[in-house]
């Protein structure tokens, strides 16, 4: 059965008479929160309800796809249940509700007040709420984020979308068009050419994912094309008409689409617009991002930013680490800053990537000689299965240090074998030290320490070298703010 969202968890269980019920995770979280998803909005109960019941209250759930894992002080349990994909706007509405139920868990357990307002700096320790309250505190955190950054010569554009609103859909789009060549679109392109629709994706570069190794975006370009995503480069959206069936596009080179949902993707920028920051003396950059020093501290000793609203790297863990170190340093009197060199990123498309430290492009610009080791093959899964899907993996080696500056994937599970080989990279790993490792075989991964002969050595003869010692200052995560993402 397709859960239905408008009736109550309580309600559904005394119904089924068994006392057993198929249920998703944001309506088990509902349920131990006392709130409730109705027509995809949050009605929040009464605070009384916010007790918890004892795990045993709640019947046990059918196990299949989807786990969520909740936590009660010392005591924790994981909830396994059904989650549907049909009709794509039920797997849209639970994904939202998920996150949301997920914020109210985690504040309401570390005992946070959260205040469901908008606020404005009006000093270094004062905000103002929208209610016109002021609330004074020692430190000010700024974490808003980045919000989608739109094409302003795009007319009609208030009928394309963001990645903001794509799990809110309505209805799956069949024809989808993808503005952009940056994460988020190529993950999008990939994640509903796959779903099934016709997906065109159009950007003013030239290739996909600038700021990536140029194997890497070659290779996954003709991997996402071979799946049948159609690409354009050099092309943008001029004009946006709309009918009662579909949406109509004139692009810059002359030709018209009629899609179902266009998606703009062409890059985010700091979230700092009417905050107040600079009347409070907060110092920003030309795009808008906070400026902050290694400790996320502004030049405001008691204003602190972290995150995508600072434009440094702009990925969930680092934002997170960023916290966490904040944290340690405000009040554990910690000094260590986060440390954002040779910083690993994966970008989930099918092949995914992963990427860690320099590109070949820029450690020829830093050293004197690079050696470049480089394998193309098919995996044994599609030579098993008949599966035309190839796996990429390059290594980018220092020749007079034998330092490794650089990993590269692009494969099935890219991202869980570069978060393993960054931690060999940012201990300064040798080629060498990959060479005496022993492969597990039969795996993917056993490549990247079999990978004996050198493709490539580039020379130059006046580097502006980096000593061995060194760490790199570079690295491949690319902030999706940035506007170049087209």
């Amino acid at each position: 059965m397709i859960v239905d969202h408008a009736r109550g968890l309580h309600e559904r269980i005394a119904d089924s008479g068994t006392g057993e019920l198929e249920a998703t995770p944001c309506e088990i979280l509902a349920h131990r929160v006392g709130m409730f998803a109705t027509g995809g909005q949050l009605i929040r109960q009464p605070p009384a309800i916010l007790e918890w019941p004892a795990f045993d209250e709640l019947p046990d759930i059918s196990i299949e796809r989807t786990e969520f894992l909740l936590h009660r002080e010392k005591r924790s349990r994981v909830l396994n249940c059904r989650v549907y994909l049909e009709p794509v706007a039920h797997y849209a509405f639970v994904r939202k509700q998920e996150r949301d139920f997920g914020i109210v868990i985690a504040g309401y357990l570390a005992g946070v007040e959260t205040i469901e307002q908008r606020a404005e700096v009006i000093g270094a320790h004062q905000v103002r709420l929208a209610d016109g309250r002021e609330i004074a505190s020692r430190h000010i955190l700024v974490a808003t984020g980045a919000r989608p950054e739109f094409l302003p010569f795009v007319e009609g554009l208030e009928h394309a979308i963001t990645s903001n609103e794509i799990f809110d859909l309505a209805t799956f789009p069949r024809r989808l068009l993808v503005v952009g060549g940056g994460y988020i679109a190529v993950e999008f392109a990939s994640l509903f050419r796959r779903l099934g629709a016709e997906v065109t994706e159009i950007m003013r570069a030239g290739n996909i994912l600038r700021g990536f190794d140029e194997d890497m975006r070659d290779g996954l370009r003709e991997e996402m094309a071979r799946a049948g995503v159609q690409f354009r480069f050099g092309c943008l959206p001029m004009r946006i008409g709309k009918s009662s069936t579909a949406l109509r596009v004139d692009l810059s080179d002359g030709e018209t689409l009629e899609v179902d949902q266009i998606l703009i993707a062409t890059g985010r920028r700091p979230n700092t617009s009417g905050l107040g920051l600079e009347a409070a003396g907060v110092a920003l950059d030309p795009a808008g991002a906070v400026v902050v020093d290694q400790d996320s501290t502004t030049n405001v000793p008691s204003i602190h930013a972290v995150g995508d609203v600072t434009n440094r790297i702009n990925l969930t863990p680092v934002a997170i680490r960023e916290g966490h170190v904040l944290a340690d340093h405000l009040f554990a009197g910690a000094s260590a800053p986060a440390d954002h060199h040779n910083v690993a990123s994966a970008v989930f498309t099918t092949p995914e990537i992963g990427a860690v430290g320099l590109t070949e492009r820029q450690a020829v610009e830093r050293f004197a000689i690079v050696d470049i080791y480089k394998t193309n093959f098919r995996p044994m899964k599609a030579t098993l299965t008949g599966g035309g899907e190839r796996t990429i993996m390059k290594l980018v080696v220092d020749a007079a240090s034998d330092r490794v500056l650089g990993a590269h994937i692009m494969g099935s599970e890219a991202g869980e074998m570069i978060q393993v080989l960054a931690i060999a990279i940012k201990m300064g790993a040798r080629k060498a030290d990959l060479d005496a490792t022993m492969a597990v075989h039969p795996t993917a991964a056993e490549e990247l320490v079999t990978m004996r002969k050198r493709t490539a050595r580039i020379e130059r003869e006046a580097p502006a070298r980096l000593e061995a010692s060194e760490p790199d200052p570079e690295r491949v995560s690319m902030p999706i703010s940035m506007p170049t993402m087209l």
